[in-house]
């Protein structure tokens, strides 16, 4: 039931779905998908299932290099379920019953399509635009934007590989260079990540910053215009 509910959502929300009965087959699929240079966007892990269930099926895939966004699904809400999750190698966590909304948002902080930037930028009500409007920044400060989804992305993956060091790396990057581009709450986002990453944070924790950090990104624009 879990299954066709949740391929429903996603096909209705534009999305391609491949569902595997179990964690063996997933582990076959995704790595096989990879190996054809056509890797999945993102795998939702369902953590309950046979044959093989969803924590060792993760573990495998990062052990055997997979470095995807895979986003931990249970029926357990409690505090230590989302930590034993990214433990585990999940670059983030989901409960059921699903929300509908929440799951695809979730899964919109991992994967870029044209869409949902054609969407993005046709939108400004909640756009993080530039301090530095001049015409003689916009250049650079558009070229910082179109980076960010590239050191997101690096962060995301980082998270499932449980590597803090590059973590830490790219979020002093972001720091070091958001406010001189006129984003001073992307700084104050990245000083807090790198913080985390230093100190060694829970994953859980790191995960959650990471998050914040990437909508941030997701809103930025080098100017208010949409043309």
């Amino acid at each position: 039931d879990n299954q066709l509910l949740i391929s429903f959502v996603l096909q209705r929300a534009g999305a391609d779905v491949t569902v595997k009965e179990n964690g063996e087959l997933a582990v076959d699929a995704a790595l096989a998908a990879r190996d054809q240079g056509k890797p999945f966007d993102c795998i939702l892990m369902d953590m309950e299932m046979p044959v093989m269930d969803g924590y060792e099926a993760t573990g495998q895939l990062r052990q055997k290099g997979y470095t995807g966004p895979i986003i931990a699904l249970t029926a357990h809400a409690m505090d230590g379920d989302r930590e034993k999750c990214i433990k585990a190698g999940c670059s983030d966590f989901a409960t059921k019953p699903i929300d509908r909304t929440k799951l695809i948002s979730l899964i919109g902080t991992y994967v870029s399509t044209k869409e949902t930037e054609m969407s993005s930028k046709g939108s400004t009500s909640d756009a993080l635009v530039s301090e530095l409007t001049s015409d003689g920044m916009l250049e650079l400060v558009e070229m910082f934007v179109a980076e960010l989804p590239d050191k997101i992305a690096t962060m995301q993956r980082a998270i499932g590989e449980q590597n803090l060091a590059s973590i830490g790396m790219v979020a002093h990057q972001l720091k070091g260079s958001a406010g001189g581009y006129g984003f001073p709450t992307i700084t104050d986002a990245a000083k807090v990540v790198e913080a985390s990453a230093k100190t060694g944070a829970e994953l859980e924790t790191l995960a959650e910053q990471i998050r914040a950090l990437a909508e941030l990104c997701g809103r930025a624009r080098a100017s208010a215009s949409t043309t």
